[in-house]
């Protein structure tokens, strides 16, 4: 049997028969140049769109996952695991916005990965503590002042998923408009996954053969996440509701699955913009058609 507790607070290929490349040499001056000119565009789209929704994006790129190898639910069964693997990342941080935007809000960011918090708590989750550190402790870490924290322990094996859909399910015991949490029950988790402006995540998690602050017979696993900027303000409702994207920060001009995103993601169900900015991303489309036309055709 096993005791689970939660603890709140481009590669284009131009290519004809006979002709796989593309002979630079024998281009004229024009057709150099539009080449320059479609790799520099290219490269710069790249950067701008999320061309592989598959992968880990994080503050200091891409975690690229492959998506054969790609698991929503990936099963940690390692008494030497001392971290996440990036499909386990994709997985915790594609269910966090699955779960986000099922709540009909209208301000709700999209998360992203970050290796500043990633690094914070899996240091914490190595102490092998099961309680909150403290707000010194995750104060001033990657640009953010306070950094919210949701603990889960286990002393089995679990599926990656399960610590984040069992704060996610507190939702049941929370009332929106009162902002109350039922008698002898927990809601802080729940608020602090579905905390709209809160944007950054990061998690850790390591196998601790003594669990201090739980009553584990034998050791347990100690999962541990933070985000950044924290929720759970006292008085403060954790997102706005009404028609999704329609109240985003000014920044994040985009709308994907219902969440307000800085960038779009290309090969996601729902990907829409919310200003003027669509109009260069349609703008950039064009340039790469006309250009792979160009150079495929010609």
């Amino acid at each position: 049997m096993f005791v689970s507790y939660a603890h709140c607070v481009l590669d284009i290929r131009g290519h004809r028969e006979n002709n796989p490349t593309i002979d630079t040499a024998s281009m004229t001056s024009n057709q150099q140049l539009m080449l320059c000119f479609c790799c520099l565009i290219l490269s710069v789209s790249a950067d701008f769109l999320h061309l592989d929704h598959l992968a880990v994006h994080t503050d200091q790129g891409v975690i690229a996952v492959h998506p054969q190898r790609r698991l929503t639910k990936r099963e940690v069964n390692n008494q030497n695991v001392a971290g996440f693997t990036p499909e386990e990342k994709s997985a915790i941080l594609q269910l966090h916005n699955t779960l986000r935007a099922k709540e009909s809000s209208s301000n709700m960011i999209r998360m992203s990965w970050n290796s500043d918090l990633e690094k914070l708590a899996q240091d914490y989750s190595g102490k092998c503590v099961f309680e909150h550190s403290t707000k010194q402790y995750r104060g001033d870490v990657g640009g953010f002042n306070y950094i919210g924290e949701n603990l889960y322990a286990i002393t089995g094996s679990f599926n990656v998923t399960s610590p984040v859909q069992m704060w996610w399910d507190e939702f049941k015991y929370y009332n929106f408009n009162t902002m109350y949490c039922e008698p002898s029950q927990m809601c802080g988790h729940y608020t602090q996954v579905v905390w709209a402006e809160s944007y950054a995540l990061g998690c850790g998690v390591k196998y601790c053969p003594v669990l201090k602050g739980t009553n584990f017979p034998r050791g347990g696993y100690n999962v541990v996440c933070h985000y950044g900027p924290g929720g759970n303000y006292q008085g403060e409702q954790p997102y706005k509701k009404g028609r999704a994207c329609s109240e985003c920060p000014e920044d994040l001009k985009f709308c994907v699955n219902q969440l307000c995103a800085l960038r779009p993601v290309i090969g996601s169900s729902s990907t829409s913009y919310h200003s003027s900015i669509g109009q260069h991303v349609l703008l950039v489309f064009v340039i790469i058609y006309t250009c792979v036309k160009h150079f495929v055709t010609r």
